[in-house]
């Protein structure tokens, strides 16, 4: 099992932790225990009477006292560096003056360079050893083994990096940092860049092996540009293995990540972005016969989720690649695994998360390769079926299991903000590169590629949209082990997805078994999901089936593409029921399928919820997942519309109640209105266009050229809501129409406004929302948080003419 997660250690941890006798100049011994007696410096000693040494190494050799803080100053240019840490806890900070640490918030680095020195690390670290590096730049090392930067290769302890830069270095494993350890923890606090560091065989930016667990956690902070292969300027020893341009990690090493990114850096970088390998261009998970290696992701600020972004592989996985294996030829040690856990297995957990812009051959998002066990060889396995364990194998959770549940709430973890864009795998690309050209060459691979070489690989995804992603398949389940034993399974659940806009050359979901056996079980289940809009080859279909299908309460919006049906081989071994589509040729029939056009809002601009006209409405039973794509509570029994079958609704999103609406016994009031023709009533009567302003058609305040003005909705009865959508007027009302999520006004609408609930244990008025510099007609509004209350204001600030607030409908969602 991986390390646990421990603290990072802090300069104030170093500081108090001495107990024995230190060393604090050439000829001087005092006794640790204060912070004065554990602080060395390094500087020029013949300028400086403060600083005690003229090296970093001789500081190193002198630190006798647990916790000794050595600070290093830019008095000396530290070129042709190889420093050694043995058995020892230090604080080694980047100083502007011998004697004291730096207080400014964000201090200026003290450049530590390995240039002009090679075949070592510019620090390695041994024995049992607890580290922090803080306001440093670690550069230019050249290690002809492993930790171009750092490496910390020892029995125990723990790495933390603060404000730090390791750049520019290169390595045979771990291009910037190496650790190996049998109990280790790196942690990457805030503002710490990990960038333009080279590997040959794995981990470009960072790798680690044994019982390490990575901590990726801090603010201001990447593994950025990073690069591992045929790349890394070193000679080549054979093989080029190139697994993980950013980090690669080795079973039974652990990863976390909850780090936001660096926001300002180009726009956004995700905390691992703009990596290149061969096998994983953002991360490598390789998990062997040492049981589990393992990476969570998730996020801490509702605002920016965890993002990997903008990765390349030239073979298989832009963003993640996941093999598990008996054993891998190229790993750097092979000590760590005293008694062999069989089968080898990968386990990655992401919790509200993005994938975006990253590109492979195969698996430009994602590549799970299922375990290849050491038996695995042309012919029957020696070993009957209920004797081999299928445990083993790429396993992928996509908010699988809730935060609670996990434990990462526990953490810090928190959902997104439903305002805000997550749980998205986009604009990720299949393609290589031309080698005559060098321009990149689209080609068959898939967004998610799965069990190409190997068996018993899994995905899992609640809650997930893919869109714009181009590929020969958006996924594909490529069961093929090689022979006919048919022992292992590969399987695939999509539950509560959002599949719309991608470009597929091939079918968007397939599922290609090798050898179908008696005992092969792979399935593919797809429930609660939308899948609309997908540009699909010539005579390609939706789904291509070689096995078990389950297709349960989901919308096929897809029309006729040549003279294939939309699924191939789906009569098969099926179960498809309550489902609703364009066209729906090819599935079994039945009852509970219609095929009619499902009325998405605005699918042009990518909104495929569901009118409130739509046949997918209340359609089917209740039961199953109990929320939606956004988390909204699902079987939400509207009332005005008929039940079908039940309550629940087809697709990704559950349409919610519209409590704000007069025919659900809403009521609407107003700070003043302009005369009859504007009643404030007109705002809760259904209609979003405005037809008849100035007859009935929306509501103007009287008071001329003065703000704020609110409406007041009065519920009737106590609601938990999370969604208002506030309609405005239209440039040309004489002449309007139905509002799309993007159009825009320039002459009369409201331009800045406020969202108040009314506290029901105060009964005072509380702002939850401020919208500023408006100019959408239709402004859909979500609240951090549901909110339980009996009323809502829209509270008119501004409007485009500075003269009136003037408001069409107030739709308000909840339960």
């Amino acid at each position: 099992m991986a390390a646990p997660k421990k603290e990072g250690l802090t300069a104030l941890a170093f500081l108090f932790a001495a107990a024995t006798a230190c060393v604090i100049g050439p000829a001087t011994a005092l006794a640790c225990g204060t912070p004065q007696t554990q602080i060395l410096s390094v500087g020029d000693t013949a300028k400086d009477r403060t600083c005690n040494f003229d090296t970093i190494q001789k500081a190193i050799d002198n630190a006798t006292c647990p916790g000794t803080t050595i600070l290093v100053t830019r008095q000396h240019t530290y070129t042709a560096q190889h420093l050694l840490i043995k058995n020892k806890s230090l604080l080694i900070a980047g100083a502007s003056h011998c004697g004291k640490a730096d207080s400014a918030a964000l201090p200026p680095r003290t450049a530590i360079d390995g240039t002009g020195h090679l075949g070592d690390s510019v620090i390695t670290i041994t024995g049992q050893s607890y580290v922090v590096l803080q306001n440093l730049s670690i550069r230019g090392g050249t290690s002809y083994a492993a930790g171009g930067g750092i490496s910390f290769d020892g029995k125990s302890g723990t790495l933390t990096l603060e404000n730090a830069l390791v750049t520019s270095n290169r390595a045979y494993y771990g291009g910037g940092i190496y650790m190996h350890s049998a109990d280790g923890q790196l942690d990457i606090a805030d503002n710490v860049l990990i960038d333009l560091n080279a590997a040959q065989q794995a981990g470009g930016g960072i790798e680690i092996e044994g019982n390490v667990h990575l901590s990726i956690s801090g603010d201001n902070t990447s593994v950025y540009s990073n690069t591992v292969g045929d790349d890394s300027g070193l000679p080549n020893v054979g093989n080029v293995s190139g697994y993980g341009g950013g980090i690669a990690a080795f079973s039974p090493a652990s990863i976390e990540i909850n780090s936001p990114g660096i926001l300002g850096f180009g726009g956004a970088a995700g905390a691992v972005q703009s990596n290149t390998g061969i096998f994983g261009g953002g991360i490598a998970l390789l998990g062997e016969n040492g049981c589990t290696a393992s990476l969570q992701m998730y996020t801490l600020d509702p605002q920016i989720p965890a993002q990997i972004n903008d990765n390349t592989a030239s073979k298989q996985g832009g963003a993640l690649y996941l093999s598990a294996t008996a054993s891998f030829a190229f790993k750097r040690n092979f000590d760590d695994i005293k008694t062999p856990c069989v089968p080898a297995k990968d386990q990655v957990d992401l919790h509200d998360f993005r994938l975006q812009g990253n590109s492979a051959a195969d698996g430009a998002a994602i590549y799970l390769d299922g375990y290849k066990p050491p038996f695995y060889v042309s012919g029957d396995p020696p070993y009957p079926p209920q004797a081999v364990n299928t445990e083993g194998g790429a396993h992928l959770n996509l908010n699988g299991v809730s935060l609670n549940a996990s434990g990462l709430s526990k953490r810090g973890a928190r959902p997104c903000s439903p305002a805000i864009d997550c749980n998205v795998i986009e604009d990720n690309i299949a393609q290589t590169v031309d080698p005559k050209s060098g321009k990149p060459v689209r080609t068959d691979g898939a967004t998610i590629a799965i069990g190409r070489g190997g068996t018993s690989a899994r995905l899992f995804a609640e809650r997930v949209t893919m869109r714009h992603n181009i590929g020969g398949n958006l996924i594909n389940n490529n069961y093929d082990d090689g022979d006919s034993s048919g022992l292992y399974t590969n399987s695939v659940e999509l539950h509560n997805c959002l599949l719309v806009d991608n470009n597929s050359s091939h079918a968007l979901i397939a599922q290609q078994e090798q050898f179908i056996e008696p005992f092969d079980s792979s399935t593919l289940l797809i429930d609660s999901c939308t899948i609309a809009n997908n540009s699909i080859g010539n005579n390609s279909v939706v789904l291509s089936i070689s096995n078990r299908l389950d297709l349960t309460k989901s919308i096929l919006s897809q029309p006729l593409n040549g003279p294939n049906d939309i699924c191939v081989n789906c009569n098969l071994t099926f179960n498809v029921d309550n489902v609703l589509g364009e066209n729906l040729f090819g599935l079994p029939g039945g009852a509970t399928q219609l095929q009619t056009v499902p009325r998405f809002i605005d699918p042009a601009n990518g909104n495929y919820r569901l009118q409130p006209i739509s046949a997918a409405l209340d359609f089917a039973i209740a039961g199953g997942s109990a929320t939606d794509i956004l988390g909204n509570p699902r079987s939400v029994d509207l009332g005005i519309v008929p039940n079908r079958f039940g309550p629940r609704d087809l697709g990704a999103y559950e349409r919610q109640t519209n409590v704000a609406a007069a025919t659900n016994g809403a009521t609407a009031s107003a700070s003043s209105t302009f005369s009859a023709l504007f009643p404030v009533a007109s705002i809760i009567d259904g209609d979003h266009v405005g037809f008849n302003w100035a007859n009935g058609g929306g509501w103007n305040d009287a008071s001329s050229g003065l703000f704020p003005d609110f409406v007041q909705i009065n519920f009737n009865a106590s609601r938990s809501i999370n969604q208002i959508v506030v309609y405005t007027l239209q440039d040309n009302f004489a002449a309007p129409i139905e509002p799309s999520d993007t159009m825009t006004f320039a002459s009369f609408g409201l331009t800045a406004f406020d969202i108040q609930v009314l506290d029901p244990a105060t009964s005072t008025w509380v702002t939850v929302q401020s919208i500023t510099g408006n100019h959408l007609v239709k402004r859909t509004v979500f609240l951090p948080t549901f909110k339980t209350t009996s009323a809502i204001r829209v509270v008119g600030r501004a409007s485009a003419d500075a003269q009136y607030s003037r408001i069409v409908e107030v739709e308000v969602f909840g339960s």
